[in-house]
């Protein structure tokens, strides 16, 4: 019978073809119809798709197999991925690459070629020669064709997969073979007729092939192996004389034989015929240090002969010379990570003392200052003398000179990196301390509020007594002395030592800024609270923010004149900044304190005239400043105060023109004094800005609280506690 597609057409017996004249008309228009009924099959073959590179060997789930992948899509892939470059070295880039295997069964489409525009199955038992060439030549093909008498014989043939059109003539002339007859084309007309010799004896494959077995003819088409290569295996397995035809432009295997004979076949095919770079996994690593060739030997030794040992098949190792890298291949993926660990062992150089030269590109600290770093943490060697931090020569040892010369580290100040040139062992060592220093530093924002209280009626002791008489009632509940100028040893052990100012205070609000803007409103509803300044800063750790918003006064610092009269007078002048200076150092640890040098400074300029003794006419600067180092809490504000002023004024007032008389003036008027005392309280809270987000964070609050000033002002807000409140 004909099968096309899935489709079955016609059975074709002898017996069945009694009465010629009155059956084959039938069987032409039946055939035509299952003709007709055949669908073309394509199969779609998905492109090879290279695997993907991950970085470790590590157990992967087996996607889809791909069509054919091979060998080409793993040289294809490595020669398209990137590698992975050592950031800490100037060697050669190096390749660590490793591609899991997709899977060790084929798929049911990928046994089928395209070999045509369709896929045609064909199945014959015990079928005259003459109607088999009848139904292909005639048929399926189209073409004239010519039977000469001679020729006869039954024959049993079935096609394994199915077939193109043009993968029928060589399955016809298998057949014809058998029959001791041969197809030639005579000027577009196709004869059969006898051989001149038997190429297989018998004459009839049905008589020694019984259709009750189901012998006969099959054809195979191949996908993943050559046709001629597995003639080689499936040859011994046959019958001597049994044809066995190969078609290596098209890649079939035609195979004649008994039923048993031809299943031995097929199951011999499905085991050879398969994706064998599907099943493995491929390793490919470069070298540093030493070549592919003597690495190669090496595993060898380590793993035993891969070509004859007991991994053979198992394991295989393949240079790659052009990138001086070992490929693995193996359908075992713990044999890639032994072989990864053994080549990383082996991968050294001869010596250890051998130098050579590495680049290390900071990442986020200064080339020049990890010199000096490096230069204090290790020393220079005898006899060599680093350039003032701008090179570095470090012992071999830690604390030893040792007997080569030692390395030496420069700092590249445009890539802002480090050259070292030093052995493998001395840059592990400098590689070591690098990786901890130059990491991410922390940021610090400073959140600063300098205000100025009046001291009168409650608050004419100051404000440190109105604290410690609890006249904040529940606010005080929340703040903790760290210490005053007069018991500094009132300091709080948690919290560590604390410098106040001279004469001052300082004590912790917890809470942040909030609590602190409750002590302000509660000092403006007794006395007067300037706000002289409130900036906000960020600082890297351990870097110092200055802020200085004021005026530059003209002091003149000495006087000369000539001798004679015509002399100039020559003033040395003096610039002197006048307002408010705040300088912060934060040092922030790793339990969460934050340690605050501070330098606080508010002056101004005083006019004075001179006196008699001086002639210089120059202000004078009046100044409260004080340096102090606290330690805080992330987010914890520190109030710093008791820097107290006290100013005098004197005044006359009288009836206007009699008031000044000398002598009785004071009969007419009088003359008054007042004294004006304020204190200056500084608030500094620190935040610790640990990473991008907490940054945007800090960044996106402080814009709203810009933004909530500016709305207060258009809204024609006047009361003093707005002041201090959001």
């Amino acid at each position: 019978m004909v099968i096309c597609g899935e489709k079955k057409g016609f059975v074709l017996r002898n017996k069945g073809l009694v009465g010629n004249a009155v059956i084959r008309p039938l069987l032409a228009v039946g055939l035509g119809l299952a003709l007709v009924a055949c669908t073309v099959q394509q199969t779609a073959q998905p492109p090879a798709t290279p695997p993907q590179a991950v970085s470790a060997v590590q157990p992967q789930p087996a996607p889809q197999a791909p069509h054919n992948p091979g060998a080409f899509a793993v040289a294809q892939r490595a020669a398209q991925t990137p590698a992975l470059q050592a950031s800490a070295t100037a060697a050669a880039p190096m390749i660590d690459e490793f591609y899991p295997s997709i899977g060790g069964k084929r798929a049911k489409s990928a046994l089928k070629r395209n070999l045509g525009k369709g896929d045609i199955s064909l199945e014959f038992q015990r079928a005259e020669i003459t109607e088999i060439v009848s139904v292909i030549l005639g048929d399926l093909l189209g073409v004239p064709f010519t039977i000469d008498p001679d020729v006869r014989g039954t024959a049993s043939l079935r096609t394994g997969e199915p077939i193109s059109a043009a993968g029928l003539v060589p399955v016809l002339e298998a057949v014809l073979a058998s029959a001791n007859a041969v197809l030639v084309n005579q000027g577009g007309v196709y004869r059969v007729s006898l051989a001149d010799a038997q190429s297989f004896s018998g004459g009839a494959v049905g008589a020694n092939m019984p259709g009750a077995n189901g012998g006969g003819f099959e054809v195979f088409p191949l996908s993943y192996i050559g046709a001629a290569e597995l003639a080689k295996i499936i040859k011994p397995l046959l019958p001597e004389g049994r044809p066995l035809a190969v078609d290596e432009t098209r890649n079939i295997l035609i195979v004649a034989g008994t039923g048993p004979e031809l299943r031995t076949v097929r199951d011999t095919i499905a085991v050879f015929d398969v994706d064998h770079m599907a099943e493995k996994a491929v390793l490919l690593t470069s070298l540093e240090h030493v070549d592919v060739e003597t690495i190669l030997l090496e595993l060898e030794n380590i793993f035993g002969d891969t070509g004859k040992g007991p991994l053979a098949g198992l394991v295989r190792f393949v240079p790659i010379e052009r990138l001086n890298a070992v490929m693995v291949i193996s359908t075992q993926q713990a044999y890639l990570q032994e072989a990864r660990d053994w080549i990383a062992r082996l991968d050294r150089t001869r010596r250890s003392d051998e130098r050579r030269i590495f680049v290390y590109f900071m990442q986020h600290g200064s080339a020049s200052n990890m010199v000096t770093t490096l230069r204090d943490i290790f020393g220079a060697a005898r006899g060599d003398k680093a350039d003032d931090g701008a090179s570095l020569n470090v012992e071999t040892e830690a604390g030893e000179s040792g007997d080569g010369p030692a390395p030496r580290v420069t700092a590249e100040q445009s890539k802002n990196a480090l050259l070292i040139h030093a052995s493998e062992q001395q840059y592990r060592q400098i590689l070591e301390v690098l990786s901890t220093l130059d990491v991410e530093p922390l940021q610090v924002m400073i959140e600063a509020q300098i205000v100025e209280v009046s001291l009168s009626d409650t608050l004419r002791y100051g404000v440190q007594y109105f604290l410690d008489t609890g006249g904040f009632g529940n606010a005080t509940d929340s703040i903790t002395q760290l210490t005053t100028g007069i018991s500094p040893t009132s300091i709080s052990p948690n919290l560590g030592a604390a410098t106040p100012p001279s004469g001052g205070f300082a004590f912790t609000v917890q809470g942040g800024l909030n609590q602190s803007r409750v002590i302000l409103d509660a000092l403006s509803d007794l006395t007067t609270v300037n706000m002289v300044s409130a900036p906000t800063v960020f600082v890297l750790d351990n870097q110092v923010a200055r802020l200085s918003v004021g005026d530059e006064v003209p002091i003149i610092t000495q006087t000369s004149e000539g001798l004679t009269d015509d002399a100039r007078t020559v003033n040395t002048v003096q610039y002197r900044s006048t307002g408010v200076l705040l300088e912060v150092t934060p040092r922030v640890n790793s339990g969460g304190m934050v340690t605050l040098e501070i330098v606080q400074e508010v002056s101004a300029a005083v006019n004075t005239q001179a006196s008699g003794t001086s002639t210089i006419d120059s202000p004078t600067i009046q100044q409260r400043s004080f340096l102090s180092t606290v330690a805080v809490h992330d987010g914890e504000t520190v109030l710093l105060g008791g820097l107290i002023r006290e100013t005098g004024t004197k005044g006359k007032s009288g009836i206007p023109g009699l008031h000044t008389v000398p002598v009785l003036g004071h009969l007419f008027g009088r003359t008054s004094e007042t004294a004006q005392r304020t204190e200056l309280m500084v608030m500094i809270t620190p935040t610790v800005v640990r990473n991008v987000q907490e940054n945007r964070d800090a960044t996106y609050e402080i814009g709203r609280k810009f933004q909530g000033v500016l709305r207060v002002q258009q809204e024609g807000a006047a009361h003093p506690r707005q002041e201090f409140s959001e």
